[in-house]
This record gives structure tokens, C-alpha cells and sequence, in this order.
């Protein structure tokens, strides 16, 4: 989640593959779940966790975090929610459009970005979760 744009990814059923879905603005988050959550089967959220390289918070952008999560718990108390660190993510995502092969273009619009960033979260935390299960 950032301050201008959120990228949105989902699961499979199965909860195995995550993939990109949209990129809505931040100050239109609320309504974007509000949305998906009373229209889909939703068990859980991820949201990354805003660190810099030193593992320090991003206090602006945790706020952001923190009022959606307010939002979230107080209307969808049923919904777990998660955290991630979001570190390095817009990396990997750059890495990956790249060896995609998507076009110079297309990679500079920051909403592929952020869908793709929020895809990789999303498949670490499912890495994770399956890797705790065994």
C-alpha cells in the first residue's frame, strides 16, 4: 500500500497462486474492499508492512496502513488480516516485468508495478503459510 496507489492481488481457491488484479487509488481502498468483500469469498487480507532497507517504518504510509486496518476490522471483523514486509517487492516486480518481456512502455506505468508487487506479497505469504503447514 502507498500513499498514491494500492496494487490489489488475489488467490486461486486453492490459495496456491497468487495474481495480479488492480490498481486502485489510496484514498478509494476503502470502497475497493468494501466492494470485493461483500461480493467474494474473502478469508483473509495481506498488507505489506512499509520498511526501508534499514527495517525502519515508513510512518506516513503505516498510517495509511493502519486506518484501512481500522476500517477492515471495525466492517469485516470476520476477515483475517495479515502484515508482510514490503521491502524489496517493487525490485522483484520491476525484475519480473522485465523477464516478462513486457514493453520499456508498459513497465513505467506505476499501476503495473504496483499489481505485480502486490502479487509477489501476496505468493510470499503464501509460500509461508504452506511452508508452516507441513
Amino acid at each position: 500500500m502507498g500513499l498514491k496507489r494500492c496494487g490489489i492481488a488475489e488467490t486461486d481457491a486453492l490459495q496456491i497462486i497468487a495474481s495480479p488484479r488492480a490498481t486502485i487509488d489510496a484514498d478509494k481502498i476503502e470502497i475497493f474492499l468494501s466492494n470485493i468483500l461483500k461480493e467474494e469469498p474473502v478469508e483473509s487480507i495481506v498488507i505489506g508492512l512499509p520498511l526501508d532497507n534499514k527495517g525502519n517504518l515508513n510512518e506516513d504510509v503505516e498510517h495509511k496502513c493502519q486506518k484501512v486496518i481500522h476500517f477492515l476490522r471495525e466492517n469485516f471483523p470476520e476477515i483475517n488480516i495479515f502484515r508482510i514486509d514490503e521491502r524489496y517487492s517493487s525490485k522483484l516486480a520491476q525484475k519480473a516485468l522485465i523477464q516478462s518481456g513486457m514493453k520499456k512502455k508498459k513497465r513505467k506505468i506505476k499501476g503495473n508495478l504496483d499489481q505485480v508487487s502486490a502479487a509477489i506479497l501476496l505468493q510470499d505469504f503464501l509460500d509461508l503459510r504452506h511452508s508452516l503447514l507441513k
